[in-house]
């Protein structure tokens, strides 16, 4: 699995390399930040994959698709990514704001917090959709780190994580092709959310509640819950 994912990178550099390169007349400061940019928008979109939790479950129960895909290891592969999408974003923003440095036209402050330049394709959003996106994940990355969620913050990890929300919306809004590579994994996702939502509220599915909770002589904290009848 890490292969094939190793090899997909690798292929999707090589066509920014050879055919976009050639084709747009890149400088190299541009060329980096479209070989970041494409990356980011396949590990954008193949991270939630790693996290769509009925697929794993439907996949681990059928002997075949078990063996093919190793989803044991999808909470490692998830950090894996979500290391290399952080890595991605810091070189795709310092090459663009190397090239942003090299044009006499406007100024810095002007391309990053401004939409004056026009660029990008949504009225020249992307520098400063960009920021906000740099922002977001250095905000998830800090608060997924181990110290944080091991030292009995697990809440902090858990709600910075729902800012994949507002990212996901400002990166359709600042990439132009992004969303071709999000509608199928994040239509998956939606549809995982309304069966969880489901299941959940629906009598006998997943509604469940506490019978009692005892505390013993080492502290240790012991709950009793009530199991639903179609439980599985």
């Amino acid at each position: 699995m890490l292969i094939l994912y190793i090899l997909i990178n690798l292929s999707l550099m090589i066509y920014v390399i050879v055919y976009k390169a050639r084709k747009c007349r890149y400088n190299r400061l541009v060329l980096l930040a479209r070989i970041c940019g494409l990356l980011l928008n396949f590990n954008c979109s193949f991270i939630i994959a790693l996290m769509l939790r009925q697929t794993i479950v439907f996949i681990r129960s059928h002997r075949l698709l078990r063996k093919l895909i190793p989803v044991d290891d999808h909470i490692d592969f998830h950090r894996v990514v979500g290391r290399f999408i952080a890595i991605l974003s810091t070189l795709h923003t310092i090459a663009h704001i190397a090239n942003f440095a090299n044009t006499k036209e406007y100024s810095l402050a002007t391309h990053i917090f401004t939409t004056t330049t026009n660029s990008g394709w949504i009225g020249g959003f992307a520098p400063l959709s960009g920021v906000v996106l740099l922002l977001i994940l250095l905000a998830m990355v800090i608060c997924s780190l181990k110290w944080i969620r091991s030292s009995g913050h697990f809440q902090i990890f858990y709600w910075s994580h729902l800012l994949y929300l507002p990212f996901y919306v400002f990166l359709i809004l600042h990439a132009r092709d992004f969303w071709k590579w999000i509608v199928g994994p994040l239509s998956i996702f939606l549809l995982e959310k309304l069966y969880s939502i489901y299941t959940r509220y629906t009598r006998g599915k997943g509604r469940t509640h506490i019978d009692s909770v005892t505390i013993d002589q080492s502290k240790a904290i012991s709950l009793t819950i009530h199991r639903p009848k179609n439980f599985t």
